[in-house]
């Protein structure tokens, strides 16, 4: 993708935009630039371990407090947290390439962290194809998860999701 795509698709929302500005030089700051691109020396295992400490770092930051998952859930609307890691990776991924002007394809970059081989992710597949956008797809992703909106954030996300004292 280039980055006039990816501005358009990840940040083209005001929701993204929110995410972007509030909570992206944080998570830069948590993960490390550096760990975002530069990994096409990697095996698969260490790749796949490196994507999953990332993983771990954002549902972490995500899960901090109540007004940051509020956050993310207002722009990404999706509470499966290995999707939600997977959209906000990406992003932080998209934002790093889109800021410094570089010329990398994010999913077939091997240096990129977000690197899908040959192929491309079924959202951004979706949106080449149907102009299905990020927080449509997002939607479309948790429809069947609505009814969890009505239940308490701690049945949705487990103990470590309860408000804070």
């Amino acid at each position: 993708m280039k980055t006039n795509e990816l501005e358009l698709y990840y940040f083209g929302e005001a929701p993204f935009q929110n995410i972007r500005e509030k909570h992206f030089a944080n998570l830069k700051e948590i993960i490390g630039v550096e760990e975002l691109l530069n990994n096409q020396d990697l095996t698969d295992y260490e790749f796949e371990h490196k994507q999953r400490t990332i993983f771990d770092e954002i549902y972490k930051y995500i899960s901090s407090n109540k007004r940051i998952r509020q956050d993310f859930y207002n722009a990404y609307g999706v509470v499966l947290i290995d999707t939600l890691c997977q959209f906000v990776l990406e992003s932080l991924v998209a934002d790093e390439v889109i800021k410094n002007n570089l010329k990398i394809d994010i999913f077939l970059d091997a240096q990129s962290i977000v690197y899908c081989d040959e192929s491309c992710p079924l959202h951004i597949f979706l949106w080449h194809k149907q102009g299905i956008s990020l927080s449509k797809y997002s939607k479309e992703e948790s429809r069947d998860y609505d009814c969890l909106d009505e239940q308490p954030e701690s049945e949705i996300f487990g103990l470590e999701f309860q408000d804070e004292k």
